[in-house]
């Protein structure tokens, strides 16, 4: 390529975009994406000394920059590391030595560049445009992946808040992000990031600029309009975008860089819209999530005052022992589903001695004798709520059909340890048909189905005169 080629090729770039300073060798170009202002060399060469040193090729002066920082060879498209303080990233890793290759991004201190080969173009807006849009869509659509799948997890509004203004510092090259309550006139802060271990005061003035919806930047507001707050923390970018509900905003993310920070990279508004727009769609899942559960919330307690009082009154009014114990385990059932909240664990040893409580009372009262055998079981094992009611559920079954089938002297209850596992055994004498010949009822497959809920599987076997049913789970099944 000849110098004329160079030099138009330069000059179109400069003209292209105002935020980015080219500097031309044999194989790459370097374009500044985000930064302070540069004094860029004009001088022609391949290899190149960056640092804050004034005998550097390229003189990087900030406090962060070492004095030889690194060693960039942009005709062999190689960069090196000159051990310095804070080092040196290429695409956010940090690097010793790197093979750079087009589009790659170069972090020193405050300044982000992007590699780019040298071609020549006619228009260098071309170039521009792709360059930006090839190092940093890239990282930006993994941090919007990210936050997306981190928010669809979200269990309250404050876990959401703290991951939008996290993504957005990510992709802004800002030092600063906070989201803010638009609800309340005193704007309280819902979620924001530390710098050097201290809160930070947004621009009340930018926050309030979006009660009107939409996205606000620093550089919208003339330098005569700018309030006393954003001259005195000597802002040099912000940007501020609404969060809508229901057509009205209820919420603000804030972001701004300060003094002599790195400003804010390309793009940063467009970014922290889409981020906006995706934590709006969360919370409306999070609203309608909880408005379910209110309302789930409150035909469970009309389920257990009229349907529980129902059954304790058929407890009390039962003619035979076989119908009261009918009553009671029906009546724990439904304390089981209404009475668990949904979220929230138990430790396994816990469950197991209320079941052996339970089981107990059953057969007293029934006047058949028990046999409890329990092998010791790992005291830092938790189940949550759904697992504990599922298992719960599975041995009271097997009680009941034992009781109203069998009419059994003794039943026998087993647990232990097995293969990783949990065995549950429950084994009586009495009247009973050999399994082999079964056709599974209800009941019965309702067994098999919760016990595939805890990731395991239920069988029965005639052992002489006694029917042995085993039930094997996960020792810890997923929630």
């Amino acid at each position: 390529m000849n110098q004329s080629a160079r030099a138009r090729l330069c000059q179109n770039a400069s003209h292209a975009c105002r935020v980015s300073d080219i500097m031309t060798a044999q194989q790459f170009m370097l374009l500044r994406l985000a930064g302070p202002e540069l004094e860029i060399p004009t001088a022609d060469r391949s290899i190149w000394l960056l640092g804050r040193g004034l005998d550097c090729d390229l003189v990087l002066p900030h406090a962060s920059v070492s004095r030889h920082h690194a060693r960039l060879d942009l005709s062999a498209g190689r960069i090196e590391d000159l051990d310095s303080s804070v080092g040196t990233q290429v695409n956010a890793v940090s690097i010793k030595q790197h093979t750079l290759s087009a589009g790659d991004r170069v972090q020193l201190g405050p300044w982000h560049f992007a590699i780019a080969p040298v071609e020549d173009r006619a228009v260098g807006a071309t170039l521009q445009r792709a360059v930006l849009t090839e190092a940093l869509a890239a990282p930006r659509l993994e941090l919007l992946l990210a936050f997306s799948e981190t928010i669809n997890r979200a269990a309250s509004e404050t876990e959401i808040h703290q991951a939008l203004v996290e993504a957005a510092l990510a992709g802004s090259g800002c030092r600063r992000a906070a989201s803010v309550d638009l609800t309340r006139p005193d704007h309280p802060v819902l979620a924001q990031t530390m710098v050097d271990d201290e809160t930070f005061q947004v621009s009340r003035q930018l926050v309030d600029a979006t009660r009107r919806g939409g996205v606000i930047q620093l550089g919208q507001l003339d330098t005569g309009e700018r309030s006393h707050s954003i001259q005195a923390c000597h802002l040099v970018s912000a940007t501020a975008v609404a969060l809508m509900s229901r057509d009205k905003p209820v919420a603000c993310l804030y972001l701004d860089a300060r003094g002599d920070e790195l400003v804010e990279m390309p793009e940063t508004a467009r970014f922290c819209q889409a981020l906006a727009r995706m934590a709006e769609l969360a919370l409306a899942r999070l609203h309608h999530q909880q408005e379910m559960w209110r309302q789930r919330e409150q035909i469970y307690a009309d389920l257990h005052d009229d349907l529980g009082a129902r059954l304790l009154n058929q407890v009390y009014r039962a003619a035979d022992t076989a119908s009261a114990d009918e009553a009671r385990a029906m009546l724990a059932d439904l304390r089981d589903v209404v009475s668990r909240p949904k979220h929230g664990e138990m430790a396994l040893n816990e469950l197991i001695a209320r079941l052996r409580a339970e089981t107990a009372r059953r057969l007293d009262l029934a006047k058949v004798e028990m046999k409890w055998t329990l092998e010791p079981l790992p005291d830092h094992i938790c189940w949550s709520n759904r697992a504990a009611a599922l298992l719960s559920r599975c041995l009271r079954e097997l009680i009941s059909n034992a009781l109203r089938h069998a009419d059994p002297t003794g039943i026998h209850i087993a647990i232990e340890t097995r293969n990783a596992g949990l065995s549950c055994r429950v084994r009586h004498d009495g009247h009973f048909q050999d399994p082999a010949k079964w056709q599974y009822g209800r009941g019965t497959r309702s067994l098999i189905d919760r016990s595939r809920a805890l990731g395991g599987q239920i069988s029965w076997c005639k052992h002489q005169t006694e029917l042995e049913a085993c039930l094997v789970v996960d020792l810890e099944p997923a929630p």
